[in-house]
């Protein structure tokens, strides 16, 4: 269903970025990551949100808080 709404899942993203579920949820709380939407329990990544997240890692080089939790 994700795809379908051009969105990854949050297991689409931890494999991404070879990161726990529970590093996402860290993200989230504090603001870090790419932007998701909360759709019914789930959270989902609009794939736009992702793209410009990952390109605002490569115009600015990595963020610390990331880089700390990668």
């Amino acid at each position: 269903m994700a795809d379908e709404i051009n969105c990854y899942t949050a297991e689409d993203i931890s494999e991404l970025a070879k990161v726990k579920l529970e590093t996402l949820a860290y993200w989230r709380k504090h603001g870090k990551g790419p932007k998701p939407i909360r759709w019914g329990d789930a959270y989902l990544y609009p794939k736009i949100s992702v793209m410009e997240f990952i390109n605002g890692l490569i115009n600015t080089g990595q963020d610390e808080f990331i880089r700390k939790c990668i």
